[in-house]
């Protein structure tokens, strides 16, 4: 069964001191807008790494999923371009008034026969997904991934025999 993932941008992989205000951005270009709004925002490097490693071994599928006017939208590229180019994005999906990321999961398990990850830092969003009525679709915050990640890591360095599962031991 092949394998999406679904990420939420803000606050899951690019990680902000602070609250970007998004208004004062919108006159200026998608590669100023990257290197000042972003500035003080790092990768969630954890998080990151897992998936260039997954992508590379298993041709995961990688989404973001993310609210964004078109602006942002290529300035949160440039972004996450200039600080992780290996990863491939198969698709990036803003997110509106009109469509939720629920919406957007919900038509990938209809359609796919795939299991479906999606991390993102907001406990609603989570809460959406979780109620669908998919067995295939597995929910996450960041943290709790990222705990997940570092518990298998130690558990492969502890017994470098065991096969490799995905995050919070699932296959």
């Amino acid at each position: 069964m092949e394998k999406l993932i679904f990420a939420d941008f803000d606050d899951t992989l690019c990680l902000h001191a602070y609250r970007i205000d998004t208004s004062k951005y919108a006159t200026y270009p998608p590669d100023y807008i990257a290197k000042t709004a972003y500035r003080d925002s790092i990768p969630n490097r954890l998080l990151l790494e897992h998936l260039r490693r997954e992508q590379q071994k298993r041709g995961l599928e990688i989404y973001i999923l993310t609210a964004s006017s078109s602006f942002m939208l290529e300035a949160k590229k440039i972004w996450l371009r200039s600080q992780y180019p290996e990863i491939a994005i198969k698709r990036w999906i803003g997110i509106s008034i009109d469509t939720s990321k629920e919406d957007i999961i919900r038509e990938y398990a209809e359609k796919r026969d795939a299991e479906i990850l999606f991390v993102d830092d907001s406990a609603k969003d989570r809460a959406e997904v979780e109620a669908l009525p998919f067995r295939n679709i597995k929910v996450y915050s960041p943290q709790y991934y990222a705990a997940c990640l570092c518990r298998e890591q130690a558990t492969h360095e502890e017994n470098p025999d065991s096969k490799e599962k995905g995050a919070g031991g699932k296959p």
